[in-house]
């Protein structure tokens, strides 16, 4: 079961209106802007909740009003039941259209036998329609249209997994907490550890410090980003930290293709084997490259990079 969060269903509610223009706003925006074009919807920041936090659906009562102007000539032309009966033929258009997109899309065969699982209900006897002559602009007929829908968000079971729950975790280096650095300069001295093994990194050497980003709504994420050539951490961990010649590594990160090298890491196993991880880029290509000290090293060139910076 896939997981839809609120941005993902405004983005298709969104695309799925074509017949004018969109809002995501409270009511009172709808005057605000007088270059609308009609007809209008609007959706208003919903409230939900989770029933039952072990079966991972969130239900969301949210509320759509549809909007369309109705000037002179056009009350003069057309009903005012008409023009709502119009509007809600758009309104009922575009709910089957997301309906649709969340069906899997449309079943080309009565005997599909794998068709994909639904991801966005609306509960049953929950829509409600209101027709409306806008009070404040007597030039708008409004529709007001409500329903709980449910939406597979958060699944609080033992599936959920961190990674200090992980046995022999080393260490677990996240962005989003746990960094000493620089407010103004963003310059990174400490980036702790939370593997419960009090494995920190540092780096006191200012023009080798690399820098620290918070949620500043370009990434939607805390990252920490390397220039590739100076910035470094260093880790002291050996054959004393219970590290053997076995080792997995997880990393989610983002390349600079100007640069080249994306992630490094070494291992000192033993005073004489050192065992070191690349994540890097060259050549249009991106791979995974894993070296030992006597320079024997293997090779793997994943198809796509992953997403999202160093974390």
């Amino acid at each position: 079961m896939a997981i839809t969060r609120l941005n993902d269903f405004v983005t298709v509610a969104t695309n799925k209106w074509t017949y004018g223009d969109f809002k995501f706003n409270y009511e009172g925006a709808v005057n605000q802007d007088h270059n609308v074009i009609y007809p209008l919807m609007l959706m208003q920041p919903p409230t939900s909740v989770i029933p039952d936090v072990y079966e991972g659906f969130e239900t969301y009562t949210v509320e759509f009003e549809f909007y369309n102007s109705y000037k002179k000539a056009a009350q003069d032309a057309v009903t005012l039941q008409r023009r709502w009966d119009n509007l809600q033929d758009l309104a009922m258009e575009w709910l089957d259209n997301v309906l649709i997109n969340y069906s899997g899309g449309t079943i080309t065969s009565p005997s599909e036998s794998s068709p994909t699982p639904t991801q966005v209900y609306i509960n049953k006897d929950s829509l409600s329609i209101q027709r409306d002559k806008e009070e404040k602009n007597d030039r708008l007929v409004k529709i007001t249209m409500s329903f709980d829908m449910r939406m597979f968000t958060r699944c609080f079971t033992d599936k959920s997994k961190y990674p200090n729950q992980v046995k022999n975790l080393t260490t677990w280096l996240r962005a989003d907490s746990g960094v000493t650095h620089n407010v103004a300069t963003r310059k990174t001295s400490i980036w702790s550890d939370y593997s419960g093994t009090g494995r920190d990194v540092e780096q006191s050497t200012s023009s080798k410090q690399p820098l620290r980003y918070g949620y500043d709504g370009a990434n939607e994420k805390a990252y920490i980003d390397f220039n590739g050539t100076s910035h470094s951490i260093t880790q002291t961990i050996g054959e004393q930290a219970g590290i053997d010649l076995h080792l997995t590594a997880f990393a989610v990160y983002k390349f600079d293709t100007n640069t080249g090298v994306g992630f490094l890491m070494s291992i000192d196993n033993l005073p004489t084997d050192t065992k070191s991880l690349q994540l890097g880029y060259r050549s249009d290509l991106y791979y995974l490259e894993a070296t030992d000290s006597d320079g024997t090293s293997g090779f793997v060139s994943p198809s796509s990079p992953s997403s999202g910076s160093t974390s």
